[in-house]
């Protein structure tokens, strides 16, 4: 998904990912599914992801499992701030 199209990503905490048979769930998708997720990325407008290459649905939330959230995250906020223009915060 490209950049510019993120809101948010973040660590989710209990209420950020919705529960099986809740409403909220219909634009949401574990995309690592069956591990739990650890990071929750919200996109600006829901997108059309294509599941086992013939079910398509839109999706405005997306929750992945990766074995380092906070590099992950941190990573893909420094794209975003290099793609916006914006200085570069130093990373330690």
């Amino acid at each position: 998904m490209p950049l510019q199209t993120i809101a948010t990503v973040l660590r989710p905490s209990w209420g950020d990912v919705p529960a099986a048979g809740e409403p909220a769930r219909a634009d949401y998708r574990n995309l690592t599914k069956p591990a739990t997720p650890n990071v929750l990325v919200t996109l600006e407008a829901p997108m059309i992801v294509h599941l086992l290459s013939a079910i398509a649905q839109p999706v405005r939330r997306v929750g992945l499992c990766v074995d380092d959230p906070d590099g992950f995250i941190g990573a893909v906020e420094l794209a975003r701030a290099a793609a916006a223009g914006q200085p570069q915060p130093t990373r330690s």
